[in-house]
């Protein structure tokens, strides 16, 4: 599998591999792009598009499901990413629409678990 990775990086971009390993990507294969660690997750809700979702992707492979959840510690989506994605969508040019809108809300309904949780949606 790193064979796969390696191709790819040599292929597409002409970086230095120390470059690549320093830069803390991971490669997208839906969307044929790197992305930043931190704004992938493991798992989470569709709607999500300020966060690129692993699962879908490397998920039916068990030994890179197990090296990006534990060796990398790239998490399942929480609420603070779905925070995170309601203010990336309050700041863009493209408004978010009242069905998306509606997914993200009920989403934080169904997964927010205390009062102090709420608070800091409102």
């Amino acid at each position: 599998m790193f064979a796969y990775f390696k191709s790819i990086h040599l292929t597409r971009h002409a970086y230095r591999s120390s470059d690549f390993f320093n830069m803390d990507l991971l490669w997208i294969p839906s969307s044929e792009c790197w992305v930043g660690r931190g704004s992938c997750n493991w798992r989470g809700p569709a709607f999500l598009r300020h966060y690129s979702l692993l699962d879908p992707c490397y998920g039916q492979y068990s030994e890179l499901s197990r090296f990006f959840q534990n060796t990398l510690n790239v998490k399942d989506t929480n609420i603070d990413n779905v925070l995170g994605e309601l203010e990336w969508r309050s700041q863009e040019e493209d408004p978010t629409s009242l069905v998306d809108a509606n997914e993200i809300y009920e989403y934080l309904w169904t997964n927010t678990l205390s009062d102090e949780q709420w608070k800091t949606v409102m």
